[in-house]
């Protein structure tokens, strides 16, 4: 034993003191007895109603009928004081590990305290309902930082409602979104912020644009960005995944729009005689990330591709193996072949990752 052993322990339980422990054990202590010293280690004192308080609460639960005698559960009350004081001595109370460890036992601890199973539940199925839907909507935004003054605060707020009254009294929300939106992308889309779902956008945007009735324009809304106003231009149920594969002809400095069609009604031509849409995938698309697989993209639904008129057309088509007429994107030209359509999931099947999203909100 180290030099914190039972050299170090100054036992004061003597004849008298272990029959006076073993009545309190079952009478209600005065605070006198509460006070009391049971032994000192290191000249650090124990006291009785320490004793007495683990081992009430630990007694049923000891299975050794022989650790519920109080003379032997004191010894182990001894030896336990005796370890945790040498552990404090030797600093392992200081090392990194255990204070990770400790760390994470608070947090699973904390966990059921601080987690609503009802509204946890309810936000998954909010989730998920919104999921089966995207929406088209515009926003002007007045920033404002989270530690702003009162004065800006107020300011901004001000500036969020002229904007929205003026919408409200009929000018064009372009107009009044190039005049007041703060947001750098407004000078290209006039605040239009395409289509979206859930969990694209910070929660309080997106829960004011999932309750804005189409064609209307919400109240004044903050988020961590400053204040908003959003309008809904649209909104239409989800359709699933697709996966497709496309064969895609640039317009760039080097080809013109004409010619990029020319070459694409080529290769369509090729098509319709019978070329595999794979081979000539790799030998002509001039998107290298996809053309090495035989023009074929990573499944992706509404929303996840940056351009609305490729994601309407792979969705338009029905039967695999189905090709497209040549259509024309801010990219190029392209043909588009569908390889397999993905029915939505259902809330089982989302309802884990939808709980994994719903805790980084």
């Amino acid at each position: 034993m180290s030099d914190l052993g039972l050299h170090h322990i100054e036992i004061m339980y003597k004849k008298g003191l272990l029959f006076f422990l073993g009545s309190i054990l079952f009478t209600l202590a005065n605070a006198q007895q509460s006070k009391d010293v049971l032994f000192t280690i290191d000249e650090s004192p124990v006291y009785i109603s320490e004793f007495k308080r683990v081992y009430l609460k630990n007694i049923d639960l000891v299975k050794d009928k022989s650790q519920k005698n109080i003379d032997e559960y004191l010894n182990l009350f001894i030896n336990y004081k005796l370890k945790l004081k040498e552990a404090k001595h030797l600093g392992l109370d200081k090392k990194q590990a255990y204070l990770e460890e400790l760390e994470g036992y608070r947090k699973q601890l904390a966990k059921g305290y601080l987690t609503d199973t009802r509204t946890s539940d309810a936000l998954i199925q909010q989730a998920y309902d919104r999921s089966l839907e995207q929406i088209n909507a515009s926003h002007i935004l007045i920033m404002v930082k989270p530690n702003a003054s009162a004065k800006d605060t107020i300011a901004a707020y001000q500036k969020i409602i002229e904007a929205r009254n003026k919408i409200v009294n009929g000018e064009s929300f372009d107009v009044v979104a190039k005049a007041y939106s703060q947001d750098p992308s407004v000078t290209k889309n006039n605040g239009n912020l395409g289509w979206f779902s859930v969990f694209r956008m910070v929660y309080p945007f997106e829960e004011a644009a999932y309750v804005t009735k189409v064609g209307e324009i919400s109240e004044p809304f903050r988020t961590q960005f400053g204040y908003h106003v959003v309008k809904v231009n649209g909104r239409e149920k989800k359709l699933g995944e697709v996966t497709v594969a496309h064969i895609m002809v640039a317009i760039n400095n080097n080809r013109t729009s004409e010619e990029a069609e020319k070459r694409i009604k080529e290769i369509n031509q090729q098509l319709q005689q019978g070329v595999s849409f794979a081979s000539l995938a790799k030998q002509y698309s001039d998107d290298p990330s996809t053309a090495i697989e035989g023009g074929k993209i990573r499944r992706f639904g509404q929303g996840a591709l940056n351009s609305e008129k490729f994601e309407k057309t792979a969705f338009a088509l029905e039967k695999t193996g189905e090709i497209s007429v040549p259509i024309q994107t801010k990219y190029g030209w392209h043909i588009v072949q569908l390889i397999e359509k993905h029915a939505l999931k259902s809330f089982e099947e989302q309802k884990k990752r939808t709980y994994q999203k719903s805790k980084k909100r």
